[in-house]
This record gives C-alpha cells, sequence and structure tokens, in this order.
C-alpha cells in the first residue's frame, strides 16, 4: 500500500475512534441512569425483565434486549482503543511520522538501528 494509502486508512481509523468513543460513553451513561431509575430491581418473570442489567448499581433487571444492548455499547467503546492504537501505530510505525511534542520528553532511543558501514 502507498504511503497515501496508509495515510487515509490511519485517518479513518483516528475518526472512528474520536467518534465511537464518546458516543458509546454518552449513551452507556444515559442508560446507566435510566435504568436504575424505571426498572425493578429484582427479577419480574411476568414482565420477562429477568436479566441482570450490567454496570447498574444498585441491581436492576431487564429484558434479554437491554441487557445486550448495555453489553454491546460496552464493548464498542472498549473495543474502540483498538481503533486508536492501530491508527496510531500507521502513523508512527509505517508512515514514520513523530507522535505529539510532550514538554520536556526526551526519547530513550531509536526503534530501528542505523547502520554502520565499516568496509571502508
Amino acid at each position: 500500500m502507498w504511503k497515501k494509502g496508509w495515510r487515509v486508512l490511519s485517518s479513518i481509523l483516528l475518526k472512528l475512534f474520536a467518534v465511537l468513543l464518546p458516543s458509546a460513553f454518552v449513551v452507556l451513561f444515559c442508560l446507566d441512569m435510566y435504568y436504575p431509575s424505571y426498572r425493578p430491581h429484582a427479577p419480574r418473570p411476568e414482565t420477562g425483565q429477568t436479566y441482570h442489567l450490567f454496570g447498574t448499581r444498585p441491581p436492576t433487571y431487564g429484558t434479554a434486549a437491554e441487557a445486550a444492548l448495555l453489553e454491546t455499547l460496552f464493548n464498542v467503546g472498549f473495543y474502540s482503543w483498538g481503533l486508536f492504537l492501530a491508527g496510531w501505530c500507521i502513523r508512527v510505525y509505517i508512515l514514520g511520522e513523530e507522535g505529539p511534542p510532550i514538554k520536556g520528553a526526551k526519547r530513550s532511543g531509536r526503534l530501528t538501528r542505523e547502520t554502520r558501514d565499516d568496509s571502508k
């Protein structure tokens, strides 16, 4: 793949991360506030609310679809860090770009060795 293709792929991955993580966080936060307020704190088989809802305090019960939604949102937020890591590694290791400067930080070494020509 050419450098332009790698740069586009890296940009897409980083933009996906920038959209997925905050949106998953906001929706998960809102649902974590909503479910404990409007769902039972004990299983209710007559209404189908028998599944423990992931991450709710106090323990709250809901339907299988609600439990799957919370777990999916958590997984999207968690695994979006893989998109960030992949996009950043493409920029640093394939494209050879430096990371953002950190004030006062010094690099401890190089990722590749410089070759010496000792045949002279």
